[in-house]
């Protein structure tokens, strides 16, 4: 047998055996999913370790599988995608198995709430009015992720905008003839967002997300949102996204960049619906636990133009330069994930 002819015997040996493996792990996981209200004998810690010692042990065997001299582009690819399945997989039953054992008091509301009825949508369209920039300035920002949307958006699978607020980045995709649409709680915003021809919801966008089916949205855009989610309801908007994103579908989300000195310890706290400055790092973490294939992040919005630091000694510059970033270097972190 030629040597092309034993590569092309083991890559097909070793799809067929991934194949085997995921139908496997897919009754694996229904089977313990029915299983979920009898979970009283095994403890929620120990079922989840069970899951992600499997999920190690598929991972090991794709990296054994490498070692042999396949397509390796072609093996992390299918490996990058059994990650992702069993990571959304194993998110879910967490999920569903923290929702059984954790039951919610009677008196709480049966919904988590995105919305925390701080302000009267008036005062805070006035509010984001003043503090946030003119709609011409905020849509030249957002202008810039045009170039990032995937081809996944149709008029069957449209970009969703969730907090699409005074309708910017919405006229922007509209000028191009992207399918998009908004999603927005605020009457006032929803109101002008009518006014100008835009396809709306007015609606918290939890509720939308909990009734969207599965892979009925091309990408998501959340500018200046996950910020003002309290923490388990940000945690399941994630959720939600990843579900009701088609394949390749892609996730933009900014928020103010908590590395920043001057935005996470002034200027963030103008809004008083701001919950807490949320770290980059920890959306990156928190997308690649909920299931997203790819994470990647983008810092923007410099808070200043660059200094003139000629002629300053070596350590110096390099000491002042780290200051000038943390004080004037970007203003806004993207969350860029990949389902």
């Amino acid at each position: 047998m030629s040597r092309s002819a034993s590569i092309i015997k083991d890559l097909a040996e070793t799809n067929t055996a991934l194949a085997e493996t995921n139908t496997a792990l897919k009754q694996a996981i229904a089977g313990a999913e029915e299983r979920l209200t009898h979970l009283n004998a095994v403890t929620r810690g120990d079922f989840e370790n069970r899951l992600i010692s499997l999920n190690q042990a598929l991972v090991s065997y794709v990296d054994a599988k490498q070692e042999l001299n396949l397509d390796i582009f072609a093996t992390r690819e299918i490996q990058s995608e059994i990650v992702s399945a069993m990571r959304q997989s194993i998110d879910v039953i967490r999920r569903q198995s923290a929702t059984a054992s954790s039951p919610r008091p009677h008196q709480q509301s049966s919904q988590l709430s995105s919305v925390a009825p701080i302000i009267d949508d008036g005062l805070y369209v006035a509010l984001e009015n003043h503090f946030r920039g003119s709609r011409n300035v905020v849509a030249e920002r957002q202008r810039e992720y045009v170039d990032l949307l995937p081809g996944t958006i149709t008029t069957e699978t449209p970009l969703v905008d969730l907090g699409c607020g005074r309708g910017e980045w919405l006229l922007v995709l509209r000028d191009l003839n992207i399918p998009a649409l908004g999603v927005d709680s605020n009457t006032v915003c929803a109101a002008e967002c009518r006014e100008s021809g835009l396809l709306i919801e007015e609606k918290d966008l939890l509720d939308f997300l909990e009734t969207r089916p599965d892979q009925s949205v091309g990408a998501f855009t959340l500018f200046q949102v996950l910020e003002h989610l309290p923490f388990p309801v940000l945690v399941e908007v994630l959720r939600h996204i990843r579900r009701t994103l088609v394949p390749g579908g892609l996730l933009i989300a900014e928020v103010p960049n908590a590395k920043n000195l001057r935005v996470a310890s002034g200027t963030f706290w103008i809004d008083p619906t701001h919950q807490r400055p949320l770290f980059p790092e920890l959306l990156l973490f928190l997308a690649t636990e909920v299931g997203f294939s790819k994470t990647d992040g983008r810092y923007v919005n410099d808070l200043s133009p660059e200094h003139d630091l000629a002629g300053l000694p070596q350590g110096a510059l390099v000491a002042l330069k780290s200051l000038l970033y943390a004080v004037d270097g970007p203003g806004d972190f993207a969350l860029l994930a990949t389902a």
